[in-house]
C-alpha cells in the first residue's frame, strides 16, 4: 500500500496546475477515483483549488474552488465531481471492490461483502459458556 504523503504527490503530479490542500480524508479504496477526477481535471486544462476530498456520511465529498471563475464553480467541473462521488458510491472504501452503502456499527459507509463481514457481530464459538 503507498503511503498517504508518497499517494498525495501522485495526484499532486496528475493535475500540477491544480492546488490539492487536503487529501487526507481519502479512504483507500477510494484512491483510484481520486487519481481518476485528477486526470479528467487535468485533460480539461481548468486551473482549480481543490480545498479537501474525504469520505463523509458513507459518501465521497470533494470541496473546491476556482482560480478565475467569478462565483468559483464551472459545470463541467461539477460534473466530474458528481462522477466520482457516483462511482464511490458503488466503490468499497476499504479496497476498492464493488461496495454498497450501509450503516456499520453507527457508521455509514460503503463496503464489499468481506468488508462488511468485520462490522458483523460474531457467533460465539460452541462450547464457549
Amino acid at each position: 500500500m503507498l503511503a498517504h504523503e508518497a499517494w498525495a504527490s501522485t495526484v499532486e503530479a496528475l493535475a500540477p496546475r491544480c492546488k490539492w490542500d487536503d487529501l487526507t480524508g481519502v479512504p483507500y479504496g477510494w484512491r483510484v477515483i481520486v487519481e481518476d477526477f485528477a486526470r479528467a481535471v487535468h485533460v480539461m486544462g481548468v486551473p482549480l483549488v481543490v480545498m479537501q476530498i474525504k469520505e463523509k456520511c458513507g459518501g465521497l465529498r470533494i470541496s473546491y474552488g476556482m482560480t478565475r471563475e467569478p462565483h468559483g464553480c464551472h459545470p463541467k467541473i461539477d460534473a466530474l465531481v458528481d462522477a466520482a462521488c457516483d462511482r464511490a458510491d458503488v466503490t468499497c472504501e476499504e479496497c476498492g471492490k464493488v461496495g454498497m452503502v450501509g450503516v456499520y456499527r453507527g457508521w455509514a459507509r460503503v463496503l464489499c461483502p468481506e468488508h462488511v463481514s468485520r462490522y458483523l457481530p460474531h457467533e460465539p464459538d460452541e462450547g464457549r459458556g
